[in-house]
């Protein structure tokens, strides 16, 4: 395992664009990944709800604009009333805990139990897909980069069913799925290629590109070497033809490109830059003539929210100009475009949904010659493959590869099938009970776990005391809720709404209150909230302010107090200190605590920040609980903990680390394993349990019990 000890050393500085972000870091701040983007814009309006796959998408406005985000109604009830909501009883069982541990956690521990996973180091089977990335053929051959359970799966044959791989690169067996760093293991692997002969590796999180001289033929076969340079950093594209090599450097904010395979570590002959325009280029599409890169944080403004893609009409020999940006053309705001080009030149690209350019696109206004009429999950990663005359299409956020039986000529083209799901339009996360982004709340006697990006909330009628247990109840909401609360049997939600339930909802009972707005706020893009049974504390996120409110606020409520604070997230209280944590307040982030007998007389909190003792990267929520504080510190890959609040405003070193070996350690890469943390963001303890869900490139619930 990787770690970084370090004492007094430089902070590390984030600065988030639009879904994500650019880290800057200074002496001797450990590697770190780039910011985790949230699913909707963190400014501006949110977002309109994907309709699920193989489901019409809206036509877009005369005027070409992209559809404009909305608000999802409610439903029927009366806004100030229950919503339209309701729960589905699953009829699972599961060992439920019945004694509760008395005592402390300590640095370094293992969690006992994983919830929206299989179970610790386990993959769910051949094909059980953990958020399926890059997909490539040779023409005989498929190859899939399943990211989440860091492995590249083989078939042999071209499939045209869901029939499982024949091998599997990364993992000793179909059945594992733990992150390693040796020539036999992989970290979140994005992109696999072969030019026939060879086969070639994007191994993110270790910064690498494997590569296997001859093609391997068995399960948990070692690569023959590793390409390596100082400038390969979190590479999410890459792109070969036998000769020559191009991998996207993400964190660097550039293209590298070898005029020949490297062997080794070995300096690229051309730098792509694209004139200071990239972000945090992420995929690449080419057939050695036309290239693509796909961008997150795309600078050029003819980007939407930073998606776009930078064309070369030409191959670039030098770091040249790119001729323009293309953006989805139904769908600006959709994930950047990645795609194959077949012997033909015919461009299959995904975004918002498949596009097939009968030739390459030559300009930004070039549109589409089809566009599939069905919108599909892609996201993060999704990808194209073109073999045997069929369209292979991994769905990034949907859980499974769609296979078309050629490319498609008109918008009604259906898939014939799926790999990793027995039916074309289910994504097999949500019959496993996998949860993207999981948010825990627990009363110590039940357990609430909410998707903000699935819009989906589990709710267990007892805590679980066994890895991958079926909550009781399945909810789905009408839109994402970002943060809650569970307090004293109350529970609340909050996102682009207010939910309410003035008892937990174990059998499936709909909320007594649903608002959009109380005096003097909407709730446009909420992004955190508390309730201490005195008041409740409402994050104004774009007006760098807490809103406090006597009670549970309604529609005619007015706010008693406002707290500033920069760019408020999720917030916690104990009913004598309320916490809030600024993911993106600079210089690494922090966290805000006032004590509550003081928030109608003395507005201005304490900071808990970087200091020499304290370092911290986009901590996405702080949690206080009997007057402990715990932070999420999600870009360090680590949950931090002091006994006193007035231990860590004092600018202590924290007295617990989970994700890591000692305090003073900073894991270099996030890894999934049972005593390190992969990206963890949201917290809940009840004093024998301390849950914490992993954000966004996991989808992990972990449970540490104390000792």
């Amino acid at each position: 395992m990787l770690y970084r000890r370090w004492l007094s050393v430089g902070l590390l500085s984030w600065s988030l664009v639009g879904c994500g972000a650019d880290p800057v870091a200074r002496q001797n701040a450990p590697p770190v990944q780039d910011a985790p983007p949230v699913h909707t814009p963190i400014r501006g309006t949110p977002q309109a709800p994907p309709p699920p796959d193989g489901q019409p998408q809206g036509a877009p406005p005369s005027n070409g604009m992209p559809p404009q985000p909305v608000n999802p109604p409610l439903g029927t009830a009366p806004m100030d009333g229950g919503a339209d909501i309701s729960g589905q009883m699953t009829g699972g069982s599961y060992t439920a805990v019945s004694d509760r541990p008395q005592g402390a956690l300590q640095t370094g521990q293992a969690a006992s139990i994983v919830l929206s996973d299989f179970g610790f180091g386990q993959s769910g089977g051949a094909l059980s897909f953990n958020h399926p990335a890059g997909i490539n053929s040779d023409g005989e051959r498929l190859f899939l980069a399943d990211r989440g359970n860091n492995r590249i799966l083989i078939w042999n044959t071209l499939p045209d069913s869901n029939q499982a791989p024949d091998v599997v690169l990364g993992q000793p067996d179909m059945q594992s799925n733990l992150a390693g760093d040796g020539l036999d293991g992989l970290n979140w692997p994005s992109v696999v290629m072969s030019d026939g002969v060879r086969l070639f590796v994007a191994d993110t999180n270790n910064n690498r590109v494997l590569v296997w001289e001859t093609m391997p033929t068995q399960n948990g076969q070692a690569a023959d070497y590793a390409i390596t340079d100082q400038k390969l950093d979190w590479p999410w594209g890459m792109w070969t033809d036998g000769t020559r090599l191009v991998v996207s450097s993400t964190r660097q904010g550039m293209v590298l490109m070898w005029n020949t395979i490297p062997r080794g570590a070995q300096t690229p002959d051309v730098v792509l830059t694209a004139g200071g325009k990239f972000g945090t280029p992420r995929t690449i599409t080419s057939n050695g003539k036309f290239l693509m890169i796909g961008d997150h944080n795309a600078r050029d403004e003819a980007s939407a929210n930073g998606q776009g893609a930078f064309v070369w009409n030409q191959f670039p020999t030098s770091d040249t100009p790119y001729d323009f940006v293309l953006t989805d053309p139904i769908d600006g705001h959709a994930a950047w475009l990645q795609g194959a080009i077949n012997d033909q030149g015919t461009l299959v690209a995904l975004g918002a949904t498949v596009h097939v350019w009968n030739q390459p696109p030559t300009a930004a206004t070039t549109r589409p010659d089809v566009t599939l009429a069905t919108k599909l999950t892609g996201g993060d990663g999704a990808d194209v493959a073109l073999a045997g005359g069929k369209v292979y299409v991994s769905l990034y956020n949907g859980g499974r590869v769609l296979i078309y039986d050629a490319i498609p000529t008109t918008g009604d083209a259906q898939p014939i099938a799926a790999l990793g799901s027995d039916a074309v339009d289910m994504n097999p996360m949500q019959p496993a009970y996998l949860l993207n982004n999981p948010q825990p709340y627990t009363d110590g006697k039940h357990l609430v776990v909410v998707s903000d990006f699935d819009r989906t909330m589990h709710v267990y009628t007892s805590i679980p005391d066994q890895s991958h247990a079926t909550p009781d109840v399945v909810y789905r909401l009408p839109e994402a809720t970002w943060d809650g609360e569970l307090y004293d049997g109350t529970l609340l939600l909050a996102g682009h709404a207010l939910y309410v339930w003035k008892q937990l909802p174990l059998k499936g009972e709909a909320p007594d209150v649903a608002i959009r707005r109380t005096a003097d706020l909407e709730f446009t893009d909420v992004r955190g909230i508390a309730y201490d049974g005195t008041y409740t504390y409402v994050s104004d996120t774009n007006r760098d302010r807490v809103m406090v409110y006597d009670g549970i606020p309604n529609e005619a409520s007015t706010a008693v107090a406002m707290l500033p604070v920069i760019r408020p997230t999720r917030l916690s209280s104990d009913g004598e200190y309320v916490v809030a944590a600024s993911t993106e307040g600079g210089n690494g982030g922090f966290v805000t605590v006032w004590r509550t007998a003081d928030v109608l007389t003395n507005p201005q909190g304490q900071v808990v920040g970087n200091s020499p003792q304290i370092r911290m990267n986009l901590p996405q929520h702080a949690l206080v609980a009997n007057g402990a504080l715990w932070i999420g510190d999600t870009g360090f890959y680590r949950v931090q903990m002091w006994q006193s609040i007035a231990s860590a405003l004092a600018g202590n070193a924290p007295d617990v680390v989970l994700g890591a070996p000692a305090v003073d350690v900073i894991p270099v890469a996030p890894v999934n394993g049972q005593d390190t943390l992969y990206w963890p963001a949201t917290l809940a303890y009840d004093g024998s349990f301390l849950w914490v869900g992993e954000f966004k490139f996991s989808h992990r619930l972990l449970r540490f019990d104390v000792q």
